[in-house]
């Protein structure tokens, strides 16, 4: 059968393919991903096992202690798959977190988690002369719709806690392209 020109084992081929590619980019980003996808699924199925053979045991017979041995189980079994699932939730979201990595930028109190572009290096980076005053320029991206109108042309912005001074500022298909300098010694 086949559907947008594919069959199914061309479709399968692709998300191999995508899920290597995907592996080296962030190695073994997928495995975490897999895990925690089995204990989505796993927990739920543990909770109504516990819960049927808890209602069971009180309707067959009424032992306490092995009722009470039971929950006990069943709540730490439960408490020990969610700790591991928030641990591979971790893990995720540090992968993505160095792969689009994100900065805070402040401008009229708002703030908001962009990624940005590095213009040019630091002079003092770039193994030249180091003494006096150099200028530092950014250039983000953001969202028109998330940002808000454009700042006005020298309007101090914050990019994660350093005050920047706005050089310049365009807007096209919704987009700010907004340069930034700073200062630094």
């Amino acid at each position: 059968m086949r559907k947008n020109g594919r069959t199914l084992r061309q479709d399968m081929g692709i998300v191999r393919r995508g899920i290597r590619e995907f592996g080296r980019i962030l190695p073994g980003q997928m495995g975490h991903v897999m895990v925690r996808s089995i204990l989505i699924a796993g927990i739920p199925f543990l909770e109504t096992a516990v819960t049927a053979v808890l209602l069971n045991g009180l309707t067959v017979s009424p032992d306490r202690g092995r009722l009470f041995l039971y929950a006990i189980l069943g709540a730490g079994l439960i408490l020990a798959l969610s700790l591991w699932r928030n641990y591979e939730d971790c893990r995720i979201d540090a992968g993505y977190r160095r792969l689009f990595a994100s900065h805070e930028i402040g401008l009229t109190g708002k703030a908001y988690a962009l990624p940005y572009e590095l213009l040019e290096r630091d002079k003092a980076k770039q193994g030249g002369h180091s003494d006096g005053l150099y200028k530092s320029r950014r250039l983000i991206y953001v969202a028109q719709a998330d940002f808000g109108p454009r700042p006005a042309i020298k309007s101090v912005l914050t990019l994660d806690r350093v005050a920047y001074r706005v050089r310049d500022c365009t807007a096209e298909a919704g987009i700010l392209a907004i340069e930034l300098e700073a200062a630094k010694t």
